[in-house]
């Protein structure tokens, strides 16, 4: 697409547009399907979920605040 906006201008931006394209579409789908593991990404969030999540910093101190007040 950017290819035709930049037709007007000189042919040395318009080829760095359209390789700058091609080469960020290429790395994405190499990245999407070669180098991130879904199954392993899955299974992580799975396994976090079965775990008991930590109260925060300011939540943690409101929470002790609550306890010393009673």
């Amino acid at each position: 697409m950017m290819l035709f906006f930049f037709n007007n201008y000189a042919s040395g931006l318009s080829l760095y547009y359209f390789v700058s394209n091609l080469l960020t579409i290429f790395l994405m789908l190499v990245i999407k399907n070669y180098i991130i593991n879904d199954d392993k990404i899955h299974a992580k969030i799975e396994e976090n979920k079965k775990k008991p999540r930590k109260a925060g910093g300011f939540s943690a101190r409101l929470q002790k605040a609550m306890e010393e007040a009673e």
